[in-house]
């Protein structure tokens, strides 16, 4: 159930009935949906919380439009080179 709930397949275990079959679609379609409404209401409760920050701030640019957008970029693209470094460092210490 896990391998389904998570969409990560190996392949190595499968159903072969077609009712198996039937249940693992329905079931991996459900978790799916059910996985991007979690991911959205935190994404949108994230946003609030950031948002009144800004107001707070006296940044209330950040908060809508272009460049709202742009922000909320340069912080993913951040992120992303925050982790890799953070993976380059421990492969290259052998942990």
């Amino acid at each position: 159930w896990f391998i389904v709930m998570t969409t990560i397949g190996y392949g190595n275990v499968s159903p072969s009935t077609p009712s198996g079959r039937a249940m693992v679609y329905t079931l991996g379609f459900i978790s799916i949906l059910s996985f991007t409404s979690v991911v959205s209401v935190a994404g949108s409760i994230t946003l609030d919380i950031f948002d009144d920050v800004f107001l707070r701030l006296d940044a209330g640019h950040l908060t809508r439009g272009a460049v709202s957008a742009f922000f909320w970029l340069f912080m993913w693209v951040c992120w992303v080179l925050l982790i890799a470094g953070v993976t380059t460092r421990a492969d290259l210490h052998g942990q």
